[in-house]
């Protein structure tokens, strides 16, 4: 799996947007976690214990 870089508001990044849009690309998302557990979350990124995003949930 190879990681996308480009600048935010390039074309680039418009093509990505529109895949995802279409749903020919889809992010992929390893765990949920509440903002309350931010730091862990962070954690868990630096030691490389997931495999695609984590996503802060505030609330």
């Amino acid at each position: 799996m190879k990681a996308l870089y480009f600048e935010k508001h390039g074309q680039d990044f418009r093509d990505v947007l529109a895949l995802i849009w279409s749903g020919r690309l889809k992010p992929v998302i390893d765990r949920e976690m509440p903002l309350s557990q931010g730091k862990e979350a962070y954690g868990i990124m630096e030691r490389g214990e997931m495999f695609g995003k984590i996503v802060l949930v505030p609330g």
